[in-house]
């Protein structure tokens, strides 16, 4: 018997005493005998060994399972290292980024990972044959769509227990009633709960500057609490100070929810803590940048505590209001520390801060290349909202490409970006040049199959797909490809089951939920729609794609009722889109689908002036919008504008001659006008540009849908 399974025998599963990282106790149940254990540490490592070319091991976990988890970790890590595997530990704990380890280690274990917004970065450069990566952390912070190497989940950790949530609470109330006759205890008890809550223990000195009190005044008190088990010192090994937690993070949560009842927190709340940050000092640095990511990492602990007080937008302000101290601290700090930085900024639409920080970082560090990597990927993101930023995200990936020769994920990234930015041939050769690294990877041939998608390159895509489905058939992304494939083949039934089977594997994954309700929405099954995508922002109520989407079903819902003569049903539902719709605008000010959505919106609603303004600025951003262009050549038909009308749809077909939803309401407006003969001749020239593409079934069904509508029109205006 080795020592590993000698310590597997002797491993004592009914001790109650709190389980410490780094001296910090980590609360909750033990939901697992040893033998199951055992059984999932087995598991794990067959998991493990079948990444041949490296990858990652994620296992979400429920917040009443951490214990749990970090019990399996500790008997894993102990049979990895008797395999004689190198292994290396990081937690959000102590550092808000993340370093690469030593080239000699091939374990890398992460606890609380998708804390860490330079997660994917590192990994994409880490990641290779016999590395792998063993990332927890909490269910519902994990969006394993973003990552983009290969991994297996480990999920038996992922089962909630309302029991937990009771025994929490219960614990609150006994803490609360305990230091309520202690002022001092009470105020460092609020401050530390106002952070822990977010994962973010406070180095003691910043505690002292925050409460105003002396440290030597203040470390009795704080040891008082620790004999109590109310507060703790943890002392991580790196960087080497001295920071105060309470019990567990899910008591903190449990306590700031407890607080927003009676009073309403806010991000005001924190200023405090920022104020008296010393920029020279690493960890309280640390403490700013950590608490920024830790709001930003997920919606749904933000809208737990304060839907209004937490939301994207708040956070956005509440950096506007104190961006002279907070580019102080992020100046002050090393090149990871604005590598961060500029993603938290990016996160929250602020591009122009972003890349002001990126720049900084790389005038003191021009080579680096995670700044480098990222700064293509900054501009390829601000390209969405600003195309002037097209030509420098081109250069940028040139040269980041230059400096990471060999880094497949830089080159699918450029890949992507060269598709969206209508460079088909550009994009083929990225994706060659990253299939050339690794044939079989399974990311790179998925992201060409949705760019071929995206084409109508249905054939195209289908192979790639196929191929993708042999490497691992029960990868996420590839349903969802495969899914879209058969949508656009009108295969209905063959697509519901592709996403269908997503939500088996993850019943909150925004992609299938968006996908099933736009389906049922281009099927006209409006009320199931509105389930998928109600559903879908439930879990995320900020993602601005299904806000676009139930916008657009909405709209499309009121067009339908207005179509059947029912005004005021029309009118309810078109208010709905607008409410929406102006969140969606509220989180992306310069989104321009959001932007037409509305202004179509205006369009119906009657305000056709407040359209055309709308559409005339974003046109001055994005002159190649053609739905913008579209949009305002029939606001100007609406207004018996036909000259202005007109000149829009040239600049339409001067880019594509073969739009057919512009000859289609050239005819449909000539109708309006009587000149039957004229619409019948844009009708024609519709009908002959259809035959000559091999459109989606969808698209091919709205065409048939539109061309039915003009001709009922025109057999109308023919009857009159």
């Amino acid at each position: 018997m080795n020592k590993i399974d000698e310590f597997d025998n002797n491993f004592d599963t009914d001790e109650v005493e709190l389980l410490y990282i780094n001296d910090r106790p980590v609360w909750g149940p033990d939901i697992y005998d040893l033998e199951t254990v055992v059984e999932f540490r087995n598991n794990a490592i067959e998991k493990i060994n079948s990444l041949i070319n490296g990858g990652a091991l994620i296992i979400p976990f429920a917040k009443n399972a951490e214990r749990s988890v970090l019990i399996f970790l500790n008997i894993l890590t102990g049979k990895l290292l008797d395999l004689k595997y190198k292994v290396h530990y990081d937690q959000f704990l102590c550092y808000p980024y993340l370093n690469k380890p030593l080239p000699e280690i091939n374990i890398w274990r992460i606890h609380h990972a998708p804390r860490y917004k330079n997660l994917n970065i590192m990994m994409e450069n880490w990641i290779k044959p016999g590395s792998i990566a063993i990332l927890t952390g909490l269910d519902e912070l994990f969006d394993k769509d973003l990552l983009k190497i290969p991994f297996n989940i480990f999920s038996e950790f992922s089962i909630p227990n309302v029991q937990f949530d009771q025994e929490i609470e219960n614990a609150l109330m006994s803490v609360l009633n305990e230091i309520k006759e202690n002022n001092i205890t009470k105020k460092a008890h609020h401050v530390v709960c106002l952070c822990d809550g977010w994962g973010v223990p406070l180095p003691f000195d910043l505690l002292s500057k925050i409460l105003d009190q002396d440290p030597d005044t203040l470390s009795p008190v704080i040891e008082r609490a620790y004999q109590k088990e109310i507060l703790f010192w943890i002392e991580p090994d790196r960087p080497p100070s001295l920071l105060v937690s309470n019990v567990s993070e899910a008591y903190a949560l449990q306590y700031l929810k407890f607080l927003s009842k009676e009073k309403l927190i806010s991000l005001n709340d924190y200023i405090s803590i920022f104020e008296v940050i010393d920029c020279k000092i690493q960890d309280e640095r640390y403490t700013a940048l950590k608490l920024i990511q830790s709001w930003l990492v997920n919606t749904k602990i933000r809208y737990s505590i304060s839907s209004e007080k937490f939301c994207i937008t708040q956070i956005k302000e509440f950096i506007l209001k104190n961006w002279n101290l907070l580019k102080k601290i992020a100046f002050s700090g090393n090149s990871i520390e604005h590598l961060v930085w500029s993603q938290c900024l990016a996160q929250v639409n602020m591009f122009n801060y972003s890349y002001e920080i990126l720049e900084s970082g790389l005038n003191n560090d021009p080579k680096n290349i995670f700044l480098n990597q990222y700064k293509a990927h900054l501009l390829a993101l601000w390209c969405r909202v600003n195309p002037a930023k097209i030509k420098n995200a081109h250069t940028a990936f040139a040269e980041a490409t230059n400096i990471c020769k060999n880094n497949i994920w830089l080159w699918q990234a450029r890949g992507d970006f060269e598709a969206k930015s209508g460079n088909r041939m550009g994009a083929e050769t990225c994706f060659k040049k990253a299939l050339e690294i690794d044939p079989k990877n399974i990311h790179t041939l998925a992201a060409r199959a949705d760019m071929n998608l995206d084409y109508g390159l249905l054939d195209r895509a289908e192979l790639d797909l196929k191929k993708a489905d042999i490497i691992d058939s029960q990868n996420m992304y590839i349903k969802h490809l495969k899914g879209r494939l058969f949508f656009y083949q009108g295969k209905w039934h063959d697509a519901e089951q592709e996403w269908e089977k997503m939500l088996i594997s993850n019943k909150q994954h925004p992609f299938a939920l968006q996908s099933l309700g736009n389906m049922a929405r281009e099927r006209g099954l409006w009320d199931q729609a509105q389930v998928y995508l109600n559903k879908a922002l439930t879990f995320d109520p900020e993602n601005i794609a299904v806000l676009l989407e139930i916008g657009v079903l909405k709209r499309k819902w009121g067009q339908f009722e207005l179509d059947m003569g029912n005004v005021q049903k029309a009118k309810e539902f078109f208010s709905s889109s607008f409410k929406i719709l102006q969140k969606a605008k509220m989180l992306e000010p310069e989104n321009p689908k959001v932007i037409v959505e509305i202004s179509s919106l205006d369009r119906l609603l009657g305000n056709i002036e407040t359209a055309i303004e709308r559409l005339e600025k974003i046109l001055l951003v994005w002159p190649n919008n053609i739905h913008a262009r579209h949009l305002l050549a029939l606001c100007f038909a609406d207004q018996g504008l036909y000259i202005e009308m007109e000149t829009q749809f040239k600049k339409i077909l001067s880019n594509n001659k073969k739009n057919i939803l512009v000859y289609y309401s050239l005819a449909r407006i000539n109708i309006i006008k009587n000149n039957i003969s004229r619409a019948k001749e844009y009708l024609r020239q519709a009908d002959r540009i259809e035959q000559s593409l091999n459109l989606p079934i969808p698209k091919k069904i709205n065409t048939l849908i539109e061309k039915n509508r003009i001709l009922k029109l025109m057999n109308k205006n023919e009857e009159l």
